[in-house]
């Protein structure tokens, strides 16, 4: 088992961070403190370490090692699932949410201009005429008023009025025959003139503001579900990952020391950058406990305190510790 408990701590580590990165999301841009929504059964994460307890009621003592990691890695990938497909859906909800709110944003060559003109600007129901609305920089409104009658032929003079501007483009009308209409926006853009693709139609008008209230309302349902689901799969996912640096714990220990089981188990946590001196302390503490991977070895001169002295130099020497260690390398803003 000691191969795939490896795997599978690998495998939560990574769901553990997937979880904290949505949260990290969600949160941005608001004044709600990431670790403070990071809990384990209403406890913060190193609190839950430092009380921990097998959960017996979920993980019964009375089963196998190979059936409580399979229920572990069920729970866990179970969960994965979930949290990818909410997210999918809700990015989609975000980002044609963006797309419309971006076309009300910008200047007046791409904003949205619904809103903006009224009925009265337009030529409607003639089976001949059309009016569309032509983005004028505002450097080239004498060009526009001087060329637009004559940039091809059957636009209607004087059909032109200025509708709305902001500070780099001005709106302008203009009234011309419907076939003409591709012609005409060709020559525009020859005298950066910015056609709109805009044609007005009161139903279309209304549905498209109704489209942005809805998606509006299904990004802000979906954002507030998400956020509670992956406040309480963050703590799932993270007690599963603890139960299994737990079984790791056993299953190591039995391989290092041997059976029967006798050993105590417990979480330290250095102080900032004082990693290396914790290890090196607890080294020297539990050297003589090398297990059965590390019997002591006698000199040729069967001087014991130089063979021990010895044995303690190579434990700091190499990655091997007298004790069964693993690392629970948890940090919410490791990206």
């Amino acid at each position: 088992m000691s191969d795939d408990l490896a795997k599978f701590d690998l495998a939560f580590e990574q769901s553990t961070l997937k979880i904290s990165d949505i949260l990290r999301t969600l949160l941005r841009n608001t004044q709600t403190d990431l670790n403070s929504q990071l809990t384990v059964n209403e406890k913060s994460v190193d609190q839950y370490i430092k009380t921990f307890e097998w959960n017996t009621t979920k993980y019964r003592i009375d089963k196998s090692l190979q059936e409580i990691t399979e229920l572990l890695n069920q729970e866990v990938t179970s969960i994965d699932t979930l949290m990818k497909h909410k997210m999918s859906n809700y990015t989609q909800v975000k980002g044609s949410l963006q797309n419309l709110q971006r076309k009300e944003t910008g200047n007046l060559a791409v904003k949205n201009l619904v809103g903006i003109v009224k009925k009265e600007h337009f030529v409607l129901d003639s089976e001949y005429l059309e009016t569309i609305l032509v983005a004028v920089p505002r450097n080239l409104y004498k060009d526009w008023l001087n060329k637009y009658e004559t940039l091809t032929q059957m636009v209607v003079p004087r059909s032109s009025q200025k509708v709305v501007e902001d500070d780099e483009y001005g709106v302008f009308t203009v009234t011309l025959f419907k076939r003409i209409v591709e012609d005409f926006s060709h020559r525009c853009r020859e005298e950066k003139f910015v056609v709109r693709d805009f044609k007005y139609d009161e139903a279309a008008l209304t549905n498209q503001k109704k489209d942005l209230e809805e998606i509006t309302a299904t990004e802000k349902e979906q954002q507030t579900t998400l956020l509670q689901l992956a406040k309480t799969n963050f703590g799932e996912i993270f007690a599963s990952w603890i139960h299994l640096k737990a079984l790791r714990i056993f299953v190591e220990s039995v391989l290092r020391y041997g059976l029967p089981p006798d050993f105590a188990a417990m979480a330290v946590k250095p102080k900032h950058k004082m990693d290396r001196k914790a290890r090196e302390v607890l080294n020297t503490q539990y050297g003589h406990l090398g297990g059965i991977h590390g019997q002591q070895v006698q000199s040729k001169s069967g001087d014991a305190d130089e063979a021990l002295e010895q044995q303690y130099q190579s434990l700091f020497d190499n990655d091997y510790h007298p004790y069964v260690f693993f690392d629970v390398r948890w940090d919410p803003e490791r990206k």
